[in-house]
């Protein structure tokens, strides 16, 4: 309903050492969007993260309910040319996946795809739905995350001269 593509296509698996709140622990791999780091998927507003064990069976954890997190690949290496002032800002790649394109796809495409999404995540069309308050946040942070990501290809459209 909200994308062509499979939305387990655009996920990273971060490996992971957890400690919960009760004491337990686990290892395994967080599952992130591509486009986001550990820390922004800990600290959006998401309730849970998605957690794939050792053992492969898949989990959902409440946030709320982890003491402490322990990266196993090491830190997440900042992209280069990219200053730490400037890293929460997406550059052209991270737009092009928010639209569900390559970074070869022509600027009607990003137009067209920006449009579909736009649509679909339009405030006025899940309200009629009737969907629960967080479920609409939600999508509001991402009609606005898809808005900038279109506005940064259509500046840097406008900048190469296409």
């Amino acid at each position: 309903m909200f994308s062509k593509s499979d939305p387990g296509a655009n996920l990273k698996r971060m490996r992971v050492a957890m400690k919960m709140r009760s004491g337990e622990s686990e290892t395994g791999s967080l599952l992130v969007p591509a486009h986001r780091t550990l820390r922004e998927a800990l600290n959006d507003e998401a309730p849970f993260l998605e957690l794939e064990t050792e053992a492969g069976a898949q989990a959902f954890v409440l946030k709320t309910e982890i003491a402490r997190i322990d990266p196993l690949d090491g830190p997440e290496a900042r992209a280069e040319g990219r200053p730490a002032s400037n890293w929460s800002r997406f550059d052209a790649q991270d737009a092009y996946l928010v639209l569900g394109l390559s970074p070869e796809a022509k600027p009607d495409a990003v137009h067209a795809a920006w449009r579909d999404l736009a649509k679909a995540y339009h405030p006025d069309r899940l309200a009629a739905l009737g969907l629960p308050e967080e479920m609409l946040r939600h999508a509001d942070r991402v009609l606005a995350r898809i808005n900038a990501a279109f506005q940064r290809l259509k500046a840097d459209g406008k900048a190469r001269g296409a």
